[in-house]
């Protein structure tokens, strides 16, 4: 959910809201590893896996479709990331991943309307 949509929530049910409040409380969340930021969607989600240790690597399937932000742990994301950096020397600050698709869902959705589509004309 973006911030803004988050402040439009907030705003019916509390009244009055500023945006520098909700960017305060999204940084707090994220800085305690109940949410994540996706920087490609500017948006937050909440985190999956808090019991998680801090600094874990996180890895996110994007649907393009519906929008659904799908959070994975699998420690071998997390592996190959410390291999990739240790080879180059590089200094990490954070590691999310984010892979763009098509949920399952919107994959057989899509399927279907590209079997079912006409075939294009070469006249």
């Amino acid at each position: 959910m973006g911030a803004y949509a988050l402040l439009d929530h907030l705003r019916v049910m509390a009244g009055p809201a500023a945006p520098p409040a909700i960017y305060r409380a999204l940084d707090f969340l994220v800085t305690q590893g109940l949410a994540h930021r996706l920087a490609s969607q500017s948006t937050y989600v909440a985190c999956m896996t808090c019991g998680a240790a801090p600094g874990h690597a996180h890895a996110f399937l994007l649907c393009q479709s519906c929008g659904r932000a799908t959070e994975i742990e699998d420690h071998r994301v997390e592996h190959a990331i410390a291999s990739m950096v240790g080879r180059v020397g590089f200094q990490v600050f954070g590691r999310t991943v984010e892979v763009d698709g098509l949920c399952s869902g919107c994959a057989s959705h899509e399927s279907v309307k590209v079997s079912t589509a006409p075939a294009p004309s070469t006249a």
